[in-house]
């Protein structure tokens, strides 16, 4: 009984050093810059460009 009291303690701390980790390392890099991008994503497929790169129509 007393070695599960024990690991509910440790894993809790380690719990909060974890969230304390991540507020306290600066996460500047992940965050994602607010400029345009002009670039086309998607493009309409008609059925020569299916023939032409060997995709089959199912």
């Amino acid at each position: 009984m007393k070695k599960r009291i024990v690991l509910q303690k440790l894993i809790a701390f380690f719990l909060v050093f974890i969230m304390l980790l991540g507020v306290i390392v600066p996460n500047s890099i992940v965050i994602a810059d607010s400029d345009p991008v002009e670039a086309t994503i998607t493009e309409k497929l008609g059925k020569e460009d299916f023939n032409a790169n060997n995709i089959s129509e199912e």
